[in-house]
């Protein structure tokens, strides 16, 4: 069992706080000694389900690799057809002879980024 050391976080808490580090009731809920065991092993039970399904979820590998890949391809694809709407939209205006120069730069660019 744990020894209440000088330099325990409780002791420090209580320290600081000046109140004893007591369960405080969540609202809604009735405080913990309040509680029937039922109640009590029901809420443990839901506890331990949660737990056992995070932690598969954290040993399933294949699952988080899948979805980084597919992240990323999406990323990829996403960032791909935005430019070259951006560029299709943009096409039109070259002759404007404000934007005209400033597309044309980056048509320039995009075409040599293909190389």
């Amino acid at each position: 069992m744990r020894s209440e050391r000088a330099g325990s976080p409780r002791r420090y808490l209580m320290k600081v706080t000046g109140e004893p580090l007591e369960p405080k009731p969540i609202a809604g809920q009735a405080a913990p000694s309040e509680q029937s065991p039922a109640e009590l092993l029901a809420a443990v039970a839901k506890l331990s389900a949660q737990l056992d399904r995070q932690t598969t979820m954290l040993q399933d590998w294949k699952f988080h690799l899948r979805n980084g890949v597919l992240a990323g391809l999406g990323g990829v694809v996403g960032a791909t057809v935005v430019v070259s709407i951006i560029v299709y939209v943009l096409q039109p205006f070259k002759q404007v002879q404000a934007l005209g120069p400033m597309i044309e730069r980056l048509d320039t660019t995009l075409k040599q980024d293909r190389r």
